[in-house]
Formats: structure tokens, sequence, C-alpha cells
């Protein structure tokens, strides 16, 4: 979803043997059979073991993420709060992330919940829902998936949404706008990263690393936005608030031509993963300027906490493909996705030790 200020807006995780398959090629903006037809052209990607970040492995991600392997042909996951699809991602996520070591756990809620919070936010969001609508939320079963690693007294949220959007609404194709999003970079690729890094981040010794992928961040037209980050946000314990000393969220990170920018409030973290990418000459991330964007760090900022938001918005526009079916794997890069997964390697690497 992702809103700016201006009022803009499974089946058993694969084995993990060789290579990365896939090789990203951009596809059209609105491929003749949308989404679907990406998949069925994939197999299942096989994952490198190799020391550095791998772009490819990221890639790989985003694949198992997005596609259905359990179909012939694979065919693109609904992940819309609610769903098998998202029931499915959910689990394969907590599953790559405990054989990557970590302690997983599952944080639940309704969407009465999240109503009774959002209602008691700093921030109003932009909804323009039905009444229809606002009762189907209420109804709603989310999920955000977790993950730790260290015992520190500092405290590290990772974060990125996995669910997609469950209509096309920015589809030109008026045929495709009731089809849900297949959501490549519109979630999965901040997700993919993380996934990635996990295999990677060692256990800080003064520190925590909690890795957060939030559901309901996206949905059906607004009408639960930043479900999974507000109630992650307001449900902290005040240990953890006291604790905390950086959220990065990683949103739309994986486009060949991405033209990134920073939407913050805490211009040392800001700093800190420009450092990091000067030092590894990423021009993309060292050279980003900031921008106002209300996305899942805004409940965490409203908390007073520092929370950067590392996201491809543009100039003031997300991706021609926002929101539409061909929001596939195929539009993202491999490099782009290796780039900013050792941008943010190396920053947190710095400021809480190898």
């Amino acid at each position: 979803m992702t809103l700016v200020v201006a009022l803009v807006g499974c089946t058993a995780p694969p084995s993990r043997p060789t290579a990365p398959t896939s090789t990203p090629t951009v596809v059209d903006v609105e491929p003749t059979g949308g989404g679907s037809d990406d998949c069925a052209r994939r197999s299942r990607p096989a994952y490198a073991n190799d020391s550095t970040f791998s772009g490819g492995n990221a890639l790989g991600h985003v694949i198992d993420i997005v596609c259905d392997f359990g179909t012939d042909p694979p065919s693109v996951r609904d992940r819309a709060p609610g769903t098998p699809g998202r029931v499915a991602v959910a689990a394969h996520l907590s599953q790559v992330l405990g054989d990557a070591g970590w302690r997983t756990s599952t944080q639940g809620f309704s969407g009465r919940d999240y109503e009774g919070l959002r209602k008691e936010a700093v921030a109003s969001y932009v909804e323009a829902c039905s009444s229809e609508d606002i009762e189907r939320v209420r109804g709603l079963a989310f999920a955000n998936v977790l993950a730790e690693r260290g015992s520190g007294p500092d405290l590290w949220i990772l974060m990125a949404h996995y669910d997609a959007k469950a209509e096309a609404s920015g589809d030109s194709v008026r045929a495709n706008r009731t089809r849900p999003v297949p959501g490549a970079n519109d979630g999965a690729s901040g997700v993919a990263v993380w996934l990635e890094a996990a295999r990677l981040l060692r256990e800080p010794p003064e520190a925590t690393f909690r890795i957060l992928l939030t559901d309901g961040e996206d949905g059906f037209e607004d009408c639960h936005p930043l479900a999974g980050s507000l109630f992650h946000a307001q449900t902290l314990s005040d240990d953890d608030r006291a604790r905390i000393r950086g959220v990065i969220l990683l949103d739309m990170v994986g486009d060949p031509a991405a033209e990134f920018c920073y939407a913050h409030d805490a211009p040392a973290l800001r700093e800190m993963l420009v450092a990091a990418a000067v030092g590894l000459g990423v021009r993309s991330l060292a050279d980003a300027p900031d921008c106002e964007v209300i996305d899942d760090q805004t409940p965490f900022a409203q908390l007073g906490l520092p929370a950067v938001d590392v996201i491809d918005f543009r100039g003031g526009r997300y991706p021609p493909y926002w929101h539409t079916l061909a929001d596939v794997p195929s539009q993202l890069s491999a490099d782009t996705l290796g780039e900013v997964g050792r941008v943010v390697l190396r920053a947190l690497e710095e400021v809480t030790g190898p």
C-alpha cells in the first residue's frame, strides 16, 4: 500500500542446494496473463550457501513468496489477509527463519483488535471504505511473523510487509482490477532481503535483532492500512520501547531502475545507512534524498521511536506496475536486491559489531 503524506497513497519450503536458477528480465507493465503467466514459467528456486549476501538468493525468496508451486502450472498466491495463501506464506517464512537459527513466533490479532488500536493512534490514516468493507475488516484474522536472534539490551527491528493487495486497483485493464496483486516488489522484495540477511546476521554481543514481517499493510482499498505495524508498535512492552535503537523498513527495494529515498524522523539512522552505502559504492542509496511517506515505519515514529523507511519512490512516483498484475518477479533485479542487502548488513555490523 504505502501512503504519501499528501494522501497518495504453501507448500513445503524449498531445499537449499547449489545456486539460484532465475535471471530477472523486465516485463511489460501489463502482461497478457498477468502474474500467473510469470509464475507458470518458473521452477522452484534453488539457493546458494554463499558467505556474502546473495541477490540471487533474495530473488529466489521473492519467487517462493509470490508463486505457489503446489499448483500445476505454478500460480500466483493471493496473500491478502484472511486468505489461505497468506497463511501458507506465513508458515513458509517462519520455517525459513527457523531453519536459519532464529527464534520464531507469530503475533496474531483480529480486525476488531486493530480497529480499537487505530482509533487510539496519534495519526489518522487515509481511509475510503464502505460500511460493508469495514465490517469485513473486523472479521479478518491477521498474523505478523517474528524472528529474533541475540539477547543483548539494544533492540533493532528489521521490518517489511509480506501481504499483498487483494485487488489490482492500479491496473488500467478493467477486467484485472478485482484480481489479487502478485506483490513481488510491493512487499515480497523487502521480506526477501531480510530472509537472505537472516542467513548471515551473526548474534550481536550487545543487541537483539528482531525481524518483523507484517500482515495487513496492503489489503482491499486501504481499509486496514498498516495493520500489522500499528498493532506491533502499539502493543510493545515498556521494556521493548526503551530498548529500541532503530527500526529499519524495506519497501519496494527490487526494481533494476529503483530511485530510493529515505522516509524517516531519525537522521542518525539515515546517516548509518548512507555511510554503509558510501563504503560499498552503492550510489542509489548513498545519494538517495529524503522523502515523506506514511508507511509501516509511521506507527513507530509516532511513539517517538527512531525509524527509517528505505523505499523506491521515484521523485514522488511509485513504479509503473505498482498495485497491478504486473508486479511480478520478472520486474526485479538480483543486483538491486543484493545492493540493498549488503548495505543494511554493513550498517548493522557497524553499529552492533560483526
